[in-house]
């Protein structure tokens, strides 16, 4: 076992120019956006007289501005041999060599969708071994290492199967982002409700995506649009998670959606691990909506798990944005969303000075819980919908009734600041009756009355209150779809051309 690992190690520096079996794309990748890509673009395998094999990875750059470039290599088979190692890059080529039924022919970096090539081989793989060799490229833009999609070899007797593992910071153009998305080098970030990520691939087999979570964290899956009934469990810590099993060969859509708040935690899905290859982005809505809210918004204690002794159904166990009014009203009106909501959110502070729970001092973030980063977006909100104020009601005895209006107005022109065309629609009454109610809605058509209202694209639209849901008297599920149904159809009768 010690001569074949020192063997390994020695001979994956070697250049090898011809090789009897090669598999690689059949046409050539799409050109790239971002000017940073480095992958895997296919391999070749060649049995030796001795009875070993060999197997010659080849990456492609699109780009020859990069001051370094390799691989990093890991080996395993069911004898024991483990091996994990980098190799630094050598010569970049313009072209490779390849033997198809005995022919020798040419192809070039440009029929690979690269701009150079570089190769890593590695010899001495007993000929009886079943192993996996897994290889990530890598490649160096002034101090900054970026590892690109990789390949997984699965060896088994004569067979050998590949899989694509993509670093999906490294294929964003590919990938269709929901929510405010901080940038990471790990990977895409889904912090707030109904965050999450969407992707067309050619596939078959299992789908597998690695995932960092600083809390549990649910998901729903969707599959070609369909909702999956297997809720997706992302627990503390990072792991590879199988998210469908044993597809068949075809062309797919996925979409995961995150059901579990920012308070609860942070998720970052860093790799996603396919038998196939991803396809064109999704396509953008026509329309986009933001929806800025609380724990009605985040869909508190939606997710009534047959618990006996449970007294609290605040935690992420119990909380599914995807079942709440926000999500449901953006899927009617076929709709592109974002949600910025979270648990006890108040437009006024909760004392003064502080910051805690009060909505405007953090809308301007894109996710308060990462750092005080602007958020700037990509595209602006057609739509804005704001359902505040159940939290200063009940919560804000002192400031509400002198205070709320005139912080409500500071508010919107906040909401204006960012989405500057958007028209904004104030919910209301969802946990509201009686007085507190009639207070409440006299307040919000002052808001909107003051800011100029419909002429000016401003509106208020009030849902059935409703205490049925679990603890702390919140909407049940049937009370939260009646309301994404009264809000749709407001919308569409109001907001949209």
């Amino acid at each position: 076992m010690r001569k074949f690992i020192k063997r390994f190690i020695c001979a994956a520096l070697t250049i090898v120019l011809v090789a009897t079996a090669l598999v690689l794309p059949t046409s050539a990748a799409e050109p790239t956006n971002d000017g940073v890509r480095v992958d895997v673009k296919g391999f070749q395998r060649r049995a030796d007289s001795d009875g070993t094999w060999a197997i010659r990875f080849i990456a492609g750059l699109d780009s020859e501005e990069y001051t370094d470039f390799g691989m990093i290599i890991k080996y395993r088979d069911t004898s024991g041999v483990a091996h994990r190692f980098r190799i630094k890059g050598g010569e970049k080529l313009s072209e490779i060599k390849e033997t198809v039924d005995g022919e020798l022919r040419t192809v070039t970096a440009a029929e690979l969708g690269a701009a150079v090539l570089y190769t890593a081989v590695i010899e001495g793989i007993p000929e009886d071994a079943d192993c996996t060799v897994e290889v990530v490229p890598y490649c160096v833009v002034g101090d900054e290492n970026v590892e690109g999609s990789g390949k997984i070899l699965t060896v088994e007797g004569d067979g050998i199967t590949t899989r694509t593992e993509y670093s999906l910071a490294n294929v964003k153009d590919k990938i269709k982002i929901y929510g405010r998305s901080v940038e990471l080098i790990s990977g895409i970030a889904c912090d707030f409700s109904a965050s999450g990520i969407e992707f067309n691939a050619a596939v078959s087999g299992d789908v597998v995506l690695k995932v960092s979570s600083d809390g549990a964290s649910y998901y729903t899956l969707y599959i070609n649009g369909e909702r999956q009934t297997t809720r997706l469990e992302f627990a503390d810590g990072t792991d590879e998670y199988t998210i469908a099993e044993d597809l068949a060969e075809g062309e797919y859509n996925f979409k995961l959606i995150k059901q579990t708040q920012a308070p609860h935690s942070l998720s970052t899905i860093m790799t996603l691990t396919i038998d196939g290859r991803l396809l064109d982005r999704p396509a953008d809505k026509e329309l986009f909506i933001e929806f800025i809210g609380d724990s009605i918004t985040c869909g508190y204690g939606l997710v009534r798990y047959p618990t006996e002794g449970v007294t609290n159904y605040g935690g992420a166990k119990y909380m599914d944005a995807t079942l709440a009014y926000a999500y449901k009203t953006a899927e009617a009106l076929g709709a592109d969303h974002s949600l910025v909501s979270f648990s006890g959110w108040a437009v006024l502070p909760s004392a003064p000075g502080a910051v805690n729970g009060c909505v405007p001092a953090v809308y301007g973030q894109t996710s308060y819980r990462r750092g005080n980063m602007a958020y700037t977006p990509e595209r602006t909100a057609d739509i804005v919908v704001i359902h505040l104020g159940t939290n200063d009601l009940y919560g804000r005895k002192d400031t509400y009734a002198d205070d709320f209006v005139s912080a409500s107005k500071d508010f919107i022109s906040d909401v204006k600041a960012i989405h500057p065309d958007a028209k904004i629609v104030w919910v209301y009454g969802s946990m509201m009756s009686g007085s507190n109610l009639t207070a409440f809605e006299q307040k919000v058509n002052t808001i909107i009355g003051d800011l100029g209202g419909a002429s000016a694209g401003l509106y208020a639209v009030k849902v059935p209150q409703n205490a049925s849901g679990p603890n702390n008297s919140h909407p049940n599920v049937s009370a939260q779809a009646r309301s994404a149904e009264i809000l749709t159809e407001f919308i569409r009768a109001n907001c949209m051309n």
